[in-house]
């Protein structure tokens, strides 16, 4: 492999970057509703109280990525339901519980 790789790699083609302001963690928890909404999920009534300080935490982190974060936190949520599911195959496969949102962000 050639050991200018890397450098080329990491370049872009892009000249320009544009920063945009960082959602608010109300406005987060709305956006993760809508994506759960949009996929046929329910999500606990009370999540958005207990999810606040997560996304208040968590994006001080240089590699936080705002929306994005609340993309892959319902994935890693759907992950958690579905051992979930497995274990209790008659629960409602439309609910994702605060047990799963626990299990995505490994705290709350």
């Amino acid at each position: 492999m050639s050991p200018d790789i890397p450098t080329r790699c990491a370049t872009s083609r892009f000249t320009k970057t544009t920063n945009f302001p960082s959602y608010q963690p109300a406005e987060l928890c709305a956006i993760l509703r809508g994506m759960a909404k949009s996929q046929k999920y329910e999500l606990p009534d009370n999540l958005d109280a207990k999810l606040t300080p997560w996304p208040e935490s968590e994006s001080k982190r240089d590699s936080w990525g705002n929306a994005r974060e609340m993309r892959t936190l319902l994935e890693q949520a759907r992950e958690a339901q579905a051992m979930r599911i497995a274990r209790n195959p008659g629960a409602d496969l439309t609910k994702i519980e605060m047990s799963d949102i626990v299990a995505a962000t490994g705290s709350l």
